[in-house]
């Protein structure tokens, strides 16, 4: 170690137990003029200088992830290297922030908090993005997540959290007061937001009454980035979204069964996929809607998006009908079942649509009076299946459609 870092390691040593430093809030003006103003002790002082004069490269320039940036000083970084120091011991404290000025590209972790779902292990959509529970979480953000839960488990809508994780690498010096944030790096951005919503969605595949709903978004560098917990501290809110009432415990056929469904997916062609997205996202809505109404209208448009031809509006019930019923069983009775509760579900639609309320009970053929409630979930499932099937076939062409109509 050469001797301007042993000198360093002393100070921060010294200054890691300095309460007064530790408690100041962070200098909206002058960091000096702050610190000296708060009669912080010389040595704490000359530590901030030194950083400053043994490594100006880094200091006063933007740190931060992609979407959000703020300019580090010789307060900030010392500030990190106490509270460090005081974890891990002041030598490698130090060390950390050795190894990080030679590599500043890091890993950071994009995290969307879930309510609505339950999974009972970790499952991997791709090689970088997964679901998991608080235990499936990397080890280097799992601290600053369990505070964030405390700020939230007040008003979650479940048992226990789930998040989505997509981990990449990323440059902290991404910003500089020339060039700023390249529009390529706020793009990967907002493709890995757009791609957790998506599979948000499809997660409702595999629940019975509620579907899963991203509420909260963080992008977190791991706990031994230097100012990580400043720099990275953006959070982002989901507002406009109907949120399930309690969650569920995912119903995977096996641990593999999200990857290969996504894979499949993003084979389809962009049509295929358009009309599937939207099935999900109005099956999504419809399965924490608080209103009737509003679940039969959404369950209508996603109906309509998988099982009716493009060209074709005419008898668009008996299509879903037909199609429905067809697509998701391969057992006779349990197709003429899906059927009627199929034909039974266009009822309510249609009165939802022109009346805006609904009954209590309508007519199942062979079943009786059914609860419109149960006829919305059973309606739900049935084009589940439906989904995972066309899916499965690779996407349906309207002559596609045509073939399993004159079957």
């Amino acid at each position: 170690m050469e001797t301007s870092q042993k000198d360093l390691l002393k100070l921060i040593d010294l200054c890691r137990f300095d309460e007064r430093f530790n408690s100041l809030a962070r200098p909206m003006f002058s960091w000096r003029d702050w610190v000296v103003e708060q009669g912080v002790p010389e040595q704490t002082i000359k530590l901030m200088d030194t950083l400053l004069d043994d490594y100006p490269e880094v200091l006063e320039r933007h740190w931060g992830t992609p979407n959000s940036f703020s300019l580090v000083t010789p307060f900030d970084l010392a500030r990190w290297l106490c509270g460090k120091a005081r974890e891990v011991g002041a030598e490698k404290a130090l060390q950390l922030f050795l190894n990080f000025i030679k590599k500043t590209t890091v890993p950071l972790y994009v995290i969307s908090l879930l309510e609505g779902v339950i999974p009972a292990q970790t499952y991997y959509f791709d090689e970088k993005t997964y679901l998991c529970s608080f235990d499936g979480l990397p080890e280097g953000v799992k601290e600053r997540i369990n505070i964030c839960w405390q700020r939230e488990y007040r008003d979650f809508n479940g048992e226990k959290p789930a998040f989505i994780v997509t981990k990449i690498e990323c440059n902290v010096f991404n910003c500089d007061d020339d060039k700023g944030i390249s529009r390529g790096e706020e793009n990967q951005l907002f493709c890995i937001r757009q791609n957790h919503f998506l599979l948000s969605y499809f997660l409702s595949l595999y629940t019975e009454k509620f579907a899963a709903c991203i509420i909260k978004e963080w992008c977190f560098f791991e706990e031994s980035t230097p100012c990580s917990g400043f720099i990275d501290s953006n959070e982002t809110s989901f507002l406009q979204v109907v949120r399930p009432f309690y969650s569920e415990t995912l119903q995977f056929s096996d641990k593999h069964c999200m990857q290969t469904l996504v894979k499949k997916f993003r084979l389809l062609n962009v049509a295929y996929q358009d009309s599937i997205v939207l099935a999900l996202k109005r099956k999504t809505s419809a399965m924490n809607a608080h209103d009737k109404v509003d679940a039969a209208i959404d369950l209508g448009m996603c109906a309509e998006s998988i099982l009716t031809k493009s060209e074709r509006s005419e008898q668009l019930s008996l299509q879903v009908r037909l199609l429905g019923a067809r697509l998701s069983s391969d057992n006779y009775e349990e197709r003429v079942s899906h059927y009627n509760y199929l034909k039974a579900f266009y009822c309510i639609r249609s009165e939802a649509v022109h009346n805006a309320k609904i009954k209590e009970k309508y007519q199942v053929k062979y079943v009786g009076k059914v609860d419109a409630k149960i006829i919305l979930n059973e309606t739900s499932q049935i084009l589940s299946r439906c989904v995972l099937e066309i899916i499965e076939r690779g996407g349906m062409s309207d002559l596609d459609k045509e073939l399993v109509f004159l079957k």
